[in-house]
């Protein structure tokens, strides 16, 4: 652009980057390109607001942040350099400015094809796609970008290119992967043609026109990524093929992995639109899914506590289809052989946080404790036995882990829908949200009813469907909720008692907003907020004590995951 006569801002984030480039004029990564002295370089936004062009060169999940701090003028247009999927909103680059910006449509595009910097960077001839609504626009950018080695095409089906662009990220990496794993060209070719098949096979079903995935922003980008030593996508799914962990190979990395995050938005947009792509979603299950001892997708694993939280949520749908008035009514207003004891002034939401007040003994080691002796009862024998309890602190005070509360709550939900909670589960939230397998639920000592503190049975990604759905808070692919509005926000706020449980939700504190279910023996399902990232796994601890030892350092290394995420 500067060789065309144009004068060029280049920024930079970090102030001590821009420092190191002003003084070396170069590029870490291209050691055979100087920057002309006449470009002018730095850290800070103010020039935003006069630029005629907007070059946004940087990793799509970060977008929505930067744009936060700039403030464009109004005759700016911005170019799109980033190539991926929004993982929280399934967004595509320009879709992400037009909603941060001011901006019309008709002032956005995106640059695309096969183009590596190093190559660029070299004079070596290239061909690109600039792609937008807005054809003078297109054509504009050519004439700032065009040169002897460097060739810009026009399109305006920015939403082909730039789907183009981030799904090749994913079956680049498929390529590496099987680089890795020691396969050849014949392996890679064969993927590659069959990637831009199901590229296409989307792009077709949101619109786009086919044709863009045939051209260079599709089979060009597609076959320069997977077979060049310079595509990020390529090398990490090399490592990957090579037998690390993709959290090993993220953390090694110097620079962002698109088709690690594009992954996973990827897999639920092609289930939500029903589009195989069966390449996408086995590189979603490497990158996303881990299988031991002999377990796999089909395998189901029984929750136990982690369904204390699942049995909370149906207390939210009870009230959003008008079968509980509210979580302040009292427990015996539903389960009426409560109302003869000292449960006569605790509310449901005093047992769904745990601080009824009624004094519980949850030792699982001492054989003598409530929860052993009492544990398996159904309904009629565990009432009486809670009646007979005393009274250790007013309700709503004291926090005090209570599993026979856990199944009292479950008693809640069948006496006030008129269903058994495993019905109840399948029409709320099972068959709605589109679990993948069947569930089962294991029934108490009587084989009469499901216990609503255990024994839920599911595969490790409906479990992790479960935390999605929290996530989203019970809104269904129809667009319809479940839950009452703000259920999620209500079910993880601190209990008055205690300031990391919820709503039979424990909560990271610390200032995170990450809540999780968790069970016995080391079984969880973590939900972040911010970073819109659902955890699942199945455990199989031989001893409940190591509970206790491990469950702080598990604690500290899903924060310390959820911060690198959120980097």
């Amino acid at each position: 652009m500067h060789a065309n006569g144009n004068d060029v801002t280049l920024y930079h984030y970090k102030k001590d980057f821009i420092e190191i480039l002003s003084s070396t004029k170069k590029h870490p990564s291209l050691p055979d390109f100087n920057f002309n002295d006449q470009i002018k370089l730095t850290s800070t936004t103010e020039d935003f607001k006069d630029a005629d062009y907007a070059f946004i060169a940087i990793p799509t999940q970060s977008i929505r942040l930067f744009l936060k701090n700039v403030d464009f003028g109004s005759n700016t247009n911005i170019i799109s350099l980033s190539k991926g999927i929004e993982k929280e909103t399934y967004k595509l680059p320009s879709q992400i400015i037009q909603d941060c910006t001011r901006l019309d449509e008709s002032n956005i595009c995106a640059l695309s094809g096969p183009s590596h910097a190093e190559e660029v960077s070299c004079n070596i001839p290239t061909t690109i796609v600039v792609a937008g609504p807005n054809m003078t626009l297109n054509r504009n950018i050519q004439k700032l970008l065009s040169s002897t080695y460097l060739r810009a095409y026009s399109n305006s089906d920015l939403l082909g290119v730039e789907l183009a662009g981030a799904i090749k990220n994913v079956i680049s990496i498929a390529s590496g992967i099987c680089i890795g794993l020691g396969f050849g060209d014949n392996t890679t070719a064969a993927l590659i043609t069959r990637g831009i098949n199901e590229i296409a096979r989307l792009g077709r079903t949101l619109g786009a026109q086919e044709s863009t995935f045939y051209g260079l922003a599709g089979i060009g980008d597609l076959s320069v990524t997977a077979f060049s030593k310079h595509s990020r996508n390529r090398n990490f799914g090399i490592e990957v093929g090579k037998g690390k962990s993709a959290i090993e190979v993220i953390k090694e990395a110097d620079s962002t992995v698109e088709g690690y995050f594009t992954s996973e938005a990827l897999h639920s947009i092609s289930i939500d639109n029903n589009v195989e792509m069966p390449i996408s979603q086995s590189i979603y299950k490497i990158l996303y899914e881990n299988y031991n001892f002999g377990n796999d997708e089909k395998s189901k694993w029984m929750s136990f506590s982690v369904t204390k939280s699942v049995t909370s949520m149906l207390i939210g749908a009870a009230i959003k289809d008008g079968f509980i008035k509210s979580v302040n009514d009292p427990v015996s207003t539903y389960v009426t052989d409560l109302n003869r004891g000292n449960y006569s002034n605790v509310s449901i939401e005093d047992v769904l946080q745990m601080s009824s007040g009624i004094d519980w003994n949850e030792d699982y080691a001492d054989p003598n404790s409530d929860v052993n002796i009492a544990s398996g009862f159904n309904d009629n024998k565990l009432y009486s036995y809670l009646n007979k309890l005393e009274v250790s602190s007013k309700p709503g005070t004291k926090f005090n882990y209570n599993t026979a509360e856990s199944n009292v709550i479950g008693g809640i939900v069948r006496e006030a829908t008129g269903q058994n909670l495993s019905t109840y589960l399948e029409e709320k939230i099972w068959q709605p949200f589109g679990m993948e397998s069947d569930a089962y639920w294991v029934l108490d000592s009587d084989y009469s009813q499901e216990l609503g503190g255990c024994c839920l049975n599911a595969t490790l990604r409906d479990y992790a469907r479960i935390g999605v759905f929290a996530l989203k808070n019970g809104v269904l692919p129809n667009g319809r909720s479940t839950l009452p509005n703000d259920w999620m926000i209500q079910s993880t706020k601190p209990s008055p008692g205690f300031s990391y449980y919820g709503y039979q939700w424990w909560l990271a504190g610390f200032g995170y907003k990450s809540y999780y279910a968790d069970g016995i023996f080391g079984q969880f399902i973590w939900v972040d907020p911010d970073s819109r990232t659902v955890i699942a796994m199945h455990s199989a601890r031989d001893v409940a004590a190591l509970d206790r030892y491990s469950g702080g350092h598990r604690l500290n290394f899903l924060i310390s995951l959820i911060e690198e995420i959120n980097k």
